[in-house]
């Protein structure tokens, strides 16, 4: 979970959009699914199983990724025919590095973006040790620079979700392998040559029904590579709320290259987002474009231990200490320690118990005096009696 105060970071929605696009999740194995099928064909089927396991194979080959890349977003038509207010973005440009090493993770993203409410920069940094994630972001807006900062302990967040060659051309927050076993239906739709390379088509279909009984569904085409470790070469989106025939997105890689023998990857994305409105009157609107460029990449990173733990927070950064999803504590770093909730509640604890233990000395030693008192009264009244 990733904590963001409004108040003190107005343009985290934007980069929150960037992330959500780029994303894809760890690779987990697991056993597939009842709901693949290929047009009802056991041999089809089989095949279609078959394919789904190189797919994980390949996901599995960037466990250890070093993957800097650049990400240019341009919107294609005016704030006012798109209707979206503040939200409008005109065009923006990152640079994203992320490295990789079995469950330790590093993240660093720079925006830059000129939208409806000016020119805007934000920096996010963030490090996974595998157990706990240091998480910063830092926002300048109008000259005015805003910091917050989140500790999360457990499993890595969704902003730490794997960027890879595969998530490239997807843009998706999962891999395929997991995107598939989410589906309500999935299908083996034959083989198309695109761009002079082999692909097999995959359709993915997720059919939802709303309270009113509404029903829908999102359909996603891939076009996947198998001489190419079944990387994507062509990914499509529809919906039925704009145009189940028509996308409302598509990405095509290009700019293939060998970083190892026998592995070729894209180095470029190119993401075609269409106006819904229009293709709900089956017109295709270019609204935005997104290019992804990889400037580098290695399967072999080695970064010690202290590069996915020493993320410092600078003075005056709101920190929000996050632990199972909620917030256990937040503070402002470089504050004195005492005016920290939990350093606070330690510290009345202490100074309970050491109350406690002072209430119990003077009680005893009172009870000492008495007895003692006591003990040389009587003797003296067994010595005048005697």
């Amino acid at each position: 979970m990733v904590v963001f105060r409004k108040a003190r970071l107005r343009q985290t929605r934007i980069t929150t959009i960037f992330l959500i696009s780029l994303c894809s999740l760890l690779w987990v194995p697991h056993s597939w699914p009842s709901n693949v099928n290929a047009a009802g064909s056991q041999e089809n089927s089989a095949l279609l199983s078959s394919i789904v396991g190189d797919i994980q194979s390949s996901e599995g080959l960037f466990l250890n990724l070093l993957f800097d890349y650049t990400v240019d977003i341009t919107t294609q038509l005016p704030a006012e025919r798109l209707n979206v207010g503040k939200r409008y973005l005109k065009q923006s440009h990152e640079e994203n590095r992320w490295v990789q090493q079995g469950r330790r993770i590093y993240f660093k993203q720079q925006n830059k973006a000129d939208g409806a409410v000016g020119p805007n920069e934000v920096t996010t940094t963030a490090a996974f040790n595998g157990q706990r994630m240091r998480y910063l972001q830092t926002s300048r807006f109008e000259s005015k620079e805003g910091r917050v900062a989140n500790i999360v302990t457990g499993e890595p967040p969704r902003i730490l979700a794997a960027k890879t060659p595969q998530s490239i051309g997807t843009h998706k927050t999962v891999p395929i392998s997991e995107d598939l076993r989410n589906k309500t239906e999935v299908r083996l739709d034959g083989e198309e040559t695109i761009q002079a390379i082999r692909c097999v088509r995959i359709v993915a279909i997720f059919r939802r029904e709303n309270d009113a009984g509404e029903k829908g569904e999102v359909r996603t085409t891939y076009w996947l590579a198998p001489d190419r470790r079944y990387l994507p070469v062509r990914t499509e989106m529809c919906d039925t709320r704009y145009n189940i025939r028509i996308p409302y997105v598509r990405i095509e890689t290009s700019d293939w290259r060998e970083i190892e023998p026998g592995i070729e990857i894209p180095f470029k994305s190119v993401k075609t987002n269409y106006w819904e409105k229009d293709l709900r009157l089956g017109k295709k609107t270019i609204a935005a474009i997104t290019t992804i460029t990889v400037t580098q990449v290695s399967l072999k990173p080695n970064f010690g231990d202290a590069f996915f733990e020493d993320l410092q927070f600078q003075p005056g950064t709101l920190v929000y200490v996050v632990e199972n999803g909620n917030i256990v504590e937040s503070y402002t770093e470089g504050s004195p320690l005492w005016e920290r909730p939990s350093i606070r509640k330690r510290l009345v604890w202490i100074l309970a118990v050491l109350c406690a233990l002072l209430g119990i000395g003077v009680g005893a030693i009172f009870v000492r005096r008495r007895l003692r008192s006591r003990a040389i009264a009587r003797n003296k009244v067994l010595a005048s009696t005697s």
